[in-house]
């Protein structure tokens, strides 16, 4: 394989540097026809076959593999949007009841009422990270806390100086922001949910497609190499073998003027040729010297006829002599 691959780069250097870049293609291409080995040919085009199905399983696996992430990473951030989203409106309603409670045991519901409004936000923020399409919503959420916490401060506040009748009124009003903010907690529950089952189809839709256009891929780049093995074999193979056989029994039937196809080539069908050359040359020679002793016994008959027709002629001249005396 590797003195087949010299010979046509060798062959390809010779080429004006001019000439068209499909044309020397092509000019290679028929040269590894002609001139590679049986061997290489078959190992090349199993070797293609073997790089290409492996790039083909290399191309689906990827696919597969950022589809998977894809999903993986499109439930986590959305799951775990959903569930954040979730637990924010217990936050909201537990500032709620930390401002009723604000009466009873004053330091520690103003303690855990502002905690729970700085998870409320953590939460919110870190929905917006994992789905930044909830942005607008989360802000529209965050303000409304954050009147709701205003609010639950001077409720906190009027509690704290002994005025309970207008901490009551105030701590209506909070309930009144309260029931505001809540629904767009629970709206965004519904997007998200419904954001999943919307992005979980659309994925399964998407590696359905993936597998369709994959296994369509790979069925046409197999025919294609099928197509090419099947031309390697004819043209670089069976068809050259074939001619030879042909001309063998040509040639076993006498025919010693037509040429020995393949005498050009650098493979095993060129040997092939070298040898049946020889035998070419050797029915030739054969013939030649046939003709040449047929010819030698032909002159021979002839010299011998001659020489009998001299003797006869000899003979009758003698008798003509001898006769001619008696009657002298």
């Amino acid at each position: 394989m590797g003195t087949t691959t010299c010979n046509v780069l060798s062959s390809a250097r010779e080429w004006p540097v001019e000439a068209d870049f499909g044309t020397v293609w092509l000019e290679v291409y028929m040269s590894f026809l002609k001139n590679a080995k049986i061997q290489t040919k078959v190992v090349f085009v199993i070797a293609l076959m073997s790089l290409v199905s492996l790039a083909g399983l290399g191309y689906v696996s990827l696919q597969y593999k950022s589809t998977d992430n894809d999903y993986t990473v499109f439930i986590a951030n959305n799951g775990v949007a959903a569930v954040l989203n979730a637990r924010t409106s217990g936050n909201l309603n537990a500032l709620g009841m930390q401002v009723l409670r604000a009466s009873a045991d004053f330091e520690n519901a103003v303690k855990v009422f502002r905690g729970d409004r700085k998870q409320l936000e953590e939460r919110q923020n870190t929905i917006v990270s994992l789905v930044p399409s909830r942005g607008e919503a989360a802000r529209d959420i965050l303000n409304g806390v954050a009147e709701v916490e205003a609010i639950g401060e001077r409720t906190i506040a009027l509690m704290q100086a002994g005025q309970t009748a207008e901490a009551q009124k105030m701590a209506l009003d909070l309930l009144r922001k309260l029931g505001e903010v809540s629904p767009k907690i629970s709206a965004g529950n519904e997007q998200l949910i419904d954001r999943m089952i919307k992005g979980s189809t659309k994925l399964s839709d998407e590696t359905g497609q993936t597998i369709f256009t994959s296994v369509i891929g790979m069925v046409i780049v197999s025919g294609l190499l099928i197509a090419l093995g099947l031309y390697i074999s004819s043209r670089g193979i069976t068809t050259p073998i074939a001619r030879l056989r042909e001309r063998m029994i040509s040639l076993a039937s006498g025919d010693t003027t037509a040429e020995v196809d393949g005498m050009d080539r650098k493979d095993e069908v060129g040997q092939m040729a070298a040898a049946v050359q020889v035998f070419r040359e050797g029915a030739i020679e054969r013939i030649r010297l046939e003709n040449e002793t047929e010819a030698n016994r032909s002159l021979s008959e002839k010299e011998r006829l001659e020489r009998a027709k001299q003797k006869e002629q000899e003979e009758r001249d003698v008798q003509f002599a001898v006769d001619n005396l008696a009657t002298a």
